[in-house]
């Protein structure tokens, strides 16, 4: 969590705190040790990590928001059926109109909310760097873990996955879940 910051708000900024002291890379850390000093080696294991990120505030580190926020390639927001449907969504198009409802200043958590096109870029730019921080912390951790990548099984599940009630549902209430599968020769044992 960042500091100064709403848990559900637009902002996209760089975080304030260095990267070791991020949530994101403490899980990470945290599982290192587990494997190392807390677990016998001569037993399988379960290994439960549970990411914050990609999540409001968009603050990823310094250096992560600075390789996106330079970039005019950044896909647009997809506007989903859903909100359509409703009749209005936010917009950054220059004919925006203010009398729709939609409006920036009053709470960071509104749902309904405006962004000019710089703010949506600074949202998009941190959004995308939150991905890549996550990223290479999973990437940090499968390379710690080298040597038993052969037994293991890894389970991704995005968002709320890990809040839905068995047997895993990939479409829980509102929200459908991406999920991925990895493991070397897993599918034989299937």
């Amino acid at each position: 969590m960042a500091p100064c910051c709403s848990a559900n708000g637009w902002i996209g900024r760089p975080h304030v705190l260095p990267v070791e002291q991020m949530h994101s890379f403490w899980v990470v850390n945290q599982a290192m040790d587990f494997l190392k000093r807390s677990r016998d080696p001569a037993c399988p294991f379960f290994l439960n990590l549970s990411f914050i990120d990609p999540h409001p505030p968009l603050t990823p580190p310094a250096h992560y928001y600075e390789r996106y926020i330079q970039r005019d390639d950044l896909p647009t927001p997809v506007v989903g059926e859903w909100a359509k449907a409703r009749g209005k969504f936010p917009t950054t198009l220059p004919d925006f109109d203010p009398a729709s409802g939609f409006q920036k200043g009053l709470s960071p958590d509104a749902p309904d909310i405006a962004l000019d096109e710089h703010q949506m870029k600074c949202a998009r730019a941190a959004y995308f760097g939150m991905i890549n921080f996550v990223d290479d912390q999973i990437g940090r951790l499968l390379q710690y873990m080298s040597g038993e990548l052969a037994n293991t099984l890894f389970i991704v599940v995005s968002d709320h996955g890990g809040e839905c009630p068995p047997p895993l549902s990939l479409c829980c209430r509102s929200q459908c879940l991406s999920l991925a599968l990895a493991g070397v020769g897993w599918c034989q044992r299937c």
